[in-house]
């Protein structure tokens, strides 16, 4: 008869959902024991490096769009990540949980405004296209300069929305 560890301990911190994976899969969980979810989460010795905390440090870089058409995209991979694995789970406990947090995570989607859906979308046409296709290659490069056209106006207005925003930050510091 093979020894199963201790179960991990009743931690109102670990969300029920992880102490019944861990039930139901103990030996993924080795050197778990006894931690909050935060040095669980953060443990690299157990879990390696983070997936998408690392895209959560560098939102001072990116615009509020940028930051939001981001966290739609990692709902969606979560989304498949828990889909995945409501489907591979026979704990009815479990099942509830990821439909519970599945159910959470659908109604924060919804309110992201329609504008960041609707750019999810055109992106995901963009990376559809058929960069091998030569009829495609065509139309690319006859549409190429009204691109670039576009990029350069846009370049050169926040080269002067900078330039303003520094007078402006200069003015304040001399009043």
């Amino acid at each position: 008869m093979a020894l199963q560890p201790p179960l991990p301990p009743q931690n109102p911190k670990l969300p029920p959902v992880l102490i019944r994976c861990y039930q139901q899969n103990p030996e993924s969980f080795q050197g778990i024991q006894g931690k909050t979810l935060e040095s669980v989460t953060g443990d690299k010795a157990v879990f390696g490096s983070p997936i998408f905390l690392n895209y959560l440090g560098n939102h001072e870089k990116l615009e509020e769009s940028e930051q939001k058409l981001l966290l739609l995209e990692i709902l969606d991979v979560y989304d498949r990540i828990l889909s995945d694995m409501l489907n591979h789970t026979r704990d009815l406990d479990v099942k509830t949980s990821i439909v519970s947090i599945k159910g959470r995570m659908e109604e924060l989607r919804r309110n992201f405004p329609n504008r960041e859906q609707a750019l999810k979308r055109r992106l995901q046409d963009l990376w559809a296209v058929k960069t091998n296709d030569v009829m495609v290659q065509r139309k690319a490069v006859r549409e190429l300069l009204p691109v670039f056209q576009k990029l350069s106006q846009l370049h050169s207005l926040r080269r002067r929305e900078a330039v303003r925003h520094r007078r402006n930050a200069s003015r304040e510091q001399s009043e």
